[in-house]
């Protein structure tokens, strides 16, 4: 008795030092950062994206404080081509006024594409990883794979009960004031686990729908991520809409885990082992489920809270909550490592005009989850593949040639986003 008593002291003991040694970390981590605000705030330009939210303002609303609380570095103000576009027609229909009076610039795809030839595949795949992200230790991958069944045509009975099924277990999960490993959730989680919830729906709902604002808003986000990447500078984008909180983090996690399988992938293989799949060759490693979690939490963790942050850009989300009346941001680090690899991030697509020879670029990755039981259920099993289209420099072509001969932006003017599905299955169900 008295040595388990010792060992329940211990560990108290263990548990309330760690949260102790937690604690200094972060007040650390926010001292570094307000000593070198100064520092970042002149290496690094502060851009501004808004959300049409803060463009129009409808005429039988009473404005609020959200641009009274507002408080910018700079004005360099801008808006996506998507956003010009829905903004103009809301206020040419004489049912709003605009909202904010500063001027902006509009930011568009080809604006980016001329700057760096290699952003077609990337801005594609952040659209993917938003749209319909296949992130393996997520809550909503089963729920994820039902929308891609349903995407792709499946209309089965079973299938719909599937997927109701799912997003009751998922809103059951959500819902709770319990994490199911952590104990009693933070406020804050409550809070993005409920826009998360309301962000599955209305993707489902989109999806069905082809709705066109729900189009716009993942390529508002991922044009200006691109921005941010290529520029340089800290980006916030500034909305009311709760979607793109929930458009953050599933982007995020979806990167993540790609970055991770790409660089587990081509430490196993070595140099000998990238030859062969640049010549053709089929040969699927497996991978740890437990190392590939800790890895991808690790890369996560450090966009995040680690990184360097004082000394580095930021993107952020800068989300104005309409019922509290204040301000929530997200940001994650981008330094020069973190810039590159989220630029090489092709994921499975690959565009006729775009360099994808490095860091891994022109390897798709086929991967099965929950582990087979066939090969041992502690590992993933992933499939390198190499891309049709292998490209050592990017090819510069008038933007029409690259519009009419990108099957990416083709589909992109059909609102038709299957090609970016996350899952790529037959529809059995």
């Amino acid at each position: 008795m008295s040595r388990l008593r010792k060992y329940k002291g211990f560990r108290i003991l263990y548990s309330t030092l760690h949260l102790i040694w937690a604690y200094i970390q972060k007040l650390y981590k926010k001292f570094i950062e307000v000593i070198f605000l100064p520092y970042r705030i002149i290496r690094y330009r502060t851009a501004y994206f808004f959300d049409t939210n803060f463009i129009v303002l409808n005429t039988s609303e009473i404005n609020d404080a959200r641009l009274t609380k507002l408080r910018t570095i700079s004005r360099k103000y801008f808006i996506t081509e998507s956003v010009d576009t829905e903004s103009s027609g809301m206020l040419s229909s004489g049912k709003y006024s605009k909202r904010l009076k500063s001027p902006t610039q509009t930011v568009g795809f080809y604006d980016l594409y001329h700057k760096d030839l290699s952003i077609c595949p990337v801005y594609y795949n952040f659209l993917g990883s938003i749209h319909n992200p296949a992130s393996i230790f997520s809550d909503s991958f089963f729920a994820e794979l039902l929308a891609a069944k349903i995407a792709l045509g499946g209309k089965s009975q079973e299938l719909i009960r599937l997927n109701n099924k799912t997003m009751d277990l998922i809103a059951k999960s959500l819902r709770s004031d319990t994490h199911l490993y952590h104990g009693p959730k933070p406020d804050l989680l409550k809070k993005l686990d409920a826009i998360k919830l309301t962000g599955l729906k209305k993707k489902r709902k989109a999806m069905r729908r082809k709705n066109v604002n729900y189009f716009n808003d993942m390529r508002s986000l991922s044009l200006s991520l691109v921005y941010a990447l290529l520029h340089k500078e800290n980006v916030k984008f500034v909305t009311a809409d709760q979607d793109f909180v929930y458009f953050f983090f599933e982007l995020l996690h979806a990167i993540s885990q790609q970055i991770v399988f790409n660089e587990i992938a081509l430490n196993t293989l070595g140099k000998e082992g990238v030859k062969k799949v640049f010549l053709g060759s089929k040969e699927a490693i497996f991978i740890s489920k437990n190392l590939l979690m800790n890895k991808i939490e690790n890369f996560m963790n450090g966009l995040f809270y680690g990184y360097r942050g004082f000394n580095s850009s930021k993107f952020s989300i800068y989300y104005w909550d309409q019922a509290e009346q204040r301000y929530y941001q997200f940001s994650f680090v981008i330094n020069k490592a973190v810039r590159q690899l989220f630029l090489h991030a092709h994921g499975s697509l690959e565009c006729y005009f775009s360099k994808n020879n490095e860091f891994g670029a022109f390897i798709a990755y086929r991967y099965w989850w929950p582990p087979s039981t066939v090969h041992n259920k502690n590992f993933v099993k992933i499939l390198p593949l190499r891309k049709n289209i292998i490209n050592w420099e990017s090819k510069k072509v008038p933007s029409i040639v690259h519009e009419n001969l990108c099957k990416y932006r083709r589909l992109d003017r059909q609102n038709d986003t299957r090609n970016f599905l996350g899952f790529k299955t037959n529809i059995n169900l």
